[in-house]
């Protein structure tokens, strides 16, 4: 039996720094949403499991999520099928869209879907825990709140779906060399459990935050110019995703999102360009 999954991409709406921990992770709260870009994995039952990507940059090999998620369930849950799997990236890799973590996330609700292994979604989120931040988030299909590493998932909730664009300047910028890099935003610690859990138009704007964004901009200037150049198109908020280095910006309608594509492709012509929508309803 053959089945596809789209596998999503994820921007963060707020990304906050509460500080470091003893473990040498950073406790951080932040919003995760869904959009509408997305890889598309096809998995078929094989004598052997096989994994092949249209890019030719991603592994294909154990250091790939997707192999990673495989290799536990085998291992841990007695996982005896194989399968050929067949990885179809739109996703910038490294781009700060939660890419290889959604893949794996995927991956793994398929494959419980496909055996008898009859995982929970605790033993899902346990495994994808141990390899991700931010892998259990893609466990749901709405927008959540989040803390810890990233994979405690607090609550859902429901967005706008509004249009979204996704500029990728194809700069790989490594999440730990930021976190180890200091010059980070530190934000107190909030109650998420007292977040609105509908939120609003004007409320999704006022909550886009990074705290990483001065430390990735240090680096990288082009991203801060990226960032104010979204603005000047448009957009009502923009904001870096994650560790970066994608940048979005958020519209209110189709025709503002088409005109600032224009702006941003004539601006930055080497970038890599999405018009896409927030998941915001799951």
């Amino acid at each position: 039996m053959v089945i596809s999954v789209r596998s999503y991409a994820k921007i963060n709406i707020f990304l906050h720094i509460n500080g470091k921990r003893s473990d040498g992770y950073h406790d951080l709260q932040t919003l995760f949403a869904q959009t509408e870009l997305h890889d598309t994995i096809t998995i078929d039952e094989a004598d052997r499991t096989e994994l092949v990507c249209n890019v030719p940059e991603i592994p294909v090999d154990s250091s790939n999520l997707i192999i990673r998620v495989k290799d536990i369930l085998s291992s841990r849950y007695g996982l005896k099928k194989e399968y050929s799997i067949n990885l179809e990236k739109n996703i910038p890799s490294g781009g700060g869209m939660g890419g290889g973590s959604s893949n794996a996330a995927c991956f793994l609700k398929a494959v419980n879907n496909l055996s008898d292994l009859g995982l929970s979604y605790c033993d899902m989120a346990e495994i994808l825990g141990e390899i991700g931040s931010d892998t259990v988030y893609f466990l749901h299909d709405k927008p959540c709140y989040a803390e810890g590493r990233g994979e405690v998932i607090v609550s859902e909730a429901e967005l706008p779906s509004v249009p979204v664009l996704l500029v990728n300047p194809n700069i790989h910028v490594p999440t730990g060399e930021i976190f180890g890099g200091g010059n980070l935003k530190l934000t107190a610690k909030a109650d998420l459990s007292r977040m609105p859990l509908v939120v609003g138009y004007e409320e999704l704007l006022a909550m886009l935050d990074n705290g990483l964004e001065a430390a990735v901009f240090a680096k990288h200037p082009v991203l801060q110019i990226l960032k104010t150049t979204l603005l000047d198109s448009g957009a009502d908020g923009a904001l870096m995703s994650g560790s970066g280095s994608t940048v979005f910006g958020i519209y209110r309608t189709d025709e503002q999102l088409s005109g600032a594509c224009s702006i941003i492709k004539e601006k930055f012509a080497d970038f890599t360009v999405f018009k896409s929508r927030i998941k915001g309803a799951g």
